[in-house]
């Protein structure tokens, strides 16, 4: 076995550069803006895409509910509050974010609605999630009382 001290480190050791090189010499700033426009145009084709199917009123209305789901769970101080980092319970507030769920849900669960079965599932699993954390936490603030 030949000794580590008599090898050539230059023997042992291959360096490969796999920076990207250009035929024509491009400096930092141009090749950046090259990027640049190439990334903007691509977006811009994207964000067309997306402009050409205007959000339904099932979508409004979808996000409208995920909105108070989260405004719910604040309230019942399962989730702190993201200005000021505290979990604070409201159960009256909660309660009322709960019900604008359900009234939600009732029209979004129409045969007429769009949603796939899978949302239709997750949104019904979701308010029995939020009505059963309620109730658990009315029982809780009237044993502690």
């Amino acid at each position: 076995m030949p000794d580590p001290k008599d090898t050539n480190p230059s023997d042992t050791f291959s360096f490969v550069d796999k920076r990207r090189v250009a035929d024509t010499p491009e400096s930092y700033e141009e090749s950046s803006l090259r990027e640049q426009t190439q990334a903007s145009e691509s977006d811009a084709g994207e964000a067309s895409e997306a402009s050409e199917r205007p959000a339904g009123i099932y979508d409004v209305a979808a996000y409208c509910m995920g909105l108070l789901i989260t405004e719910s769970f604040q309230r019942m101080g399962l989730l702190a509050d993201p200005q000021t980092g505290k979990a604070t319970v409201d159960l009256p507030s909660a309660r009322v974010a709960i019900d604008c769920v359900s009234a939600l849900a009732a029209i979004l669960d129409e045969p007429s609605s769009t949603l796939p079965d899978p949302v239709r599932r997750e949104m019904k699993r979701t308010l029995n999630d939020l009505r059963l954390n309620y109730i658990d936490r009315t029982r809780t603030k009237t044993e502690g009382d």
